[in-house]
């Protein structure tokens, strides 16, 4: 379908480099993304004295390409210098309805048992916490409980969970994978770190943010105000319209 595409509308640079490779001969169209409008108004995110407890939040961890294992591996280098840090996960926990359902479970759901091994493996298996399902204000108000919004992402475009917790200015830690730099300047609006299934460096990342004398609060300021441009509705109505000028006028038809 992308292949015989005449015309495509993306965000960034990982997006426009697919692009070119699979469909060559259409035309690329910039458009930034319009968020929740929950997420615009109401109060910000503000730094806690979190002591040797912060809370780490995971937006997704249900499938591997979202490396909650990879957060279970750098959680008990964290908790050497934090002993109580909690990782909070959005969604539902793996499922148990008792021993003689439980294989069928498994098998139904085997990365969920293979995360909850780990952690148990790791000695983490108490850090954890499932939420269950969020709403838009629920999930608001879980980005500003927490210390530390995590994006692991082995891939991703221009995740909107990462918008999200950028404007409301959640200091965010996240993989250098797929489009996620052309969000975030790694050291002025957030930290990134390399490989995304790298612990030691998503560790890393983490405890060099925890460790700031203002808990990253500077870095979740610059990253709301990137946001608020880079998600401007506005400009980004505008800019979708003028797209579609572009297009008739191409396919003439305007």
């Amino acid at each position: 379908l992308l292949h015989d595409a005449r015309h495509v509308t993306g965000r960034t640079g990982f997006d426009r480099a697919a692009c070119a490779v699979l469909a060559p001969s259409a035309r690329y169209y910039p458009c930034n993304e319009t968020l929740r409008p929950l997420f615009y108004t109401g109060a910000l995110w503000h730094a806690r004295e979190f002591g040797r407890a912060p809370v780490l939040f995971l937006p997704q961890g249900n499938y591997p390409l979202k490396n909650l294992h990879t957060v279970i591996r750098a959680l008990p280098a964290v908790r050497q210098q934090f002993p109580g840090a909690a990782l909070h996960i959005a969604g539902w926990p793996p499922l148990d309805k008792g021993p003689l359902l439980r294989p069928i479970i498994d098998r139904m759901f085997p990365y969920k048992l293979y995360c909850k091994r780990l952690a148990a493996q790791l000695g983490v298996a108490d850090a954890l916490h499932y939420t269950g399902p969020l709403n838009a204000a629920a999930m608001r108000q879980a980005y500003l409980e927490a210390d530390v919004f995590l994006l692991p992402s082995s891939c991703e475009n221009s995740p909107n969970s990462l918008g999200e917790a950028m404007l409301l200015g959640l200091p965010c830690v996240a993989s250098a994978a797929g489009g996620i730099p052309d969000m975030l300047q790694s050291g002025v609006q957030g930290m990134l770190y390399g490989a995304a299934g790298d612990d030691a460096a998503l560790s890393a990342a983490i405890l060099q943010l925890l460790a700031l004398p203002d808990h990253g609060t500077a870095l979740g300021t610059a990253a709301q105000i990137r946001a608020r441009v880079t998600h401007d509705a506005a400009k980004n109505t505008a800019q979708m319209i003028e797209i579609y000028r572009k297009v008739l006028q191409r396919e003439g038809t305007l």
